[in-house]
């Protein structure tokens, strides 16, 4: 099976690789930032106890986040950008969200699926087989 290579793929390519840096850096930041909130919260080391307070502190700061919570907070962190099953699953796993099934794809494709009925998502472009559903947030318009 012979190779086409055209300026038009490998500009796509580059396209996918600018977005992918871009996502991984936005996500490292996420990283950043939720481990200032987690320091700021932590009682300083030298607090007495067993460390039942501190591990009550630590859940104190912030609910436990749902899958379908997580993928919208992703999603709004990044308004512009169009996410597949599997670019949200490599974003949740780079964000360091605990995905409790060995293989967390069907519950992450149902997620999105659910968020575009209610509305909280949009499907941008139903691509058949292993390309995927594209989603995105809804227009400020709509």
């Amino acid at each position: 099976m012979p190779v086409t290579l055209t300026k038009e793929i490998i500009d796509q390519h580059e396209r996918e690789l600018e977005q992918d840096y871009s996502r991984r850096k936005e996500g490292i930041q996420a990283m950043r930032e939720l481990l200032a909130r987690m320091e700021a919260a932590a009682p300083p080391p030298s607090s007495r106890g067993s460390g039942g307070p501190r591990r009550a502190r630590a859940a104190a700061p912030g609910k436990r986040l749902t899958l379908p919570a997580a993928i919208m907070e992703i999603c709004e962190r990044n308004k512009n950008q169009q996410w597949t099953m599997r670019l949200m699953l490599e974003q949740l796993r780079s964000d360091g969200f605990p995905l409790k099934q060995a293989k967390p794809e069907l519950a992450i494709s149902n997620a999105m699926g659910t968020l575009a009925k209610k509305g909280k998502l949009v499907v941008v472009a139903k691509r058949p087989g292993r390309a995927g559903t594209l989603y995105g947030m809804p227009s400020e318009t709509q």
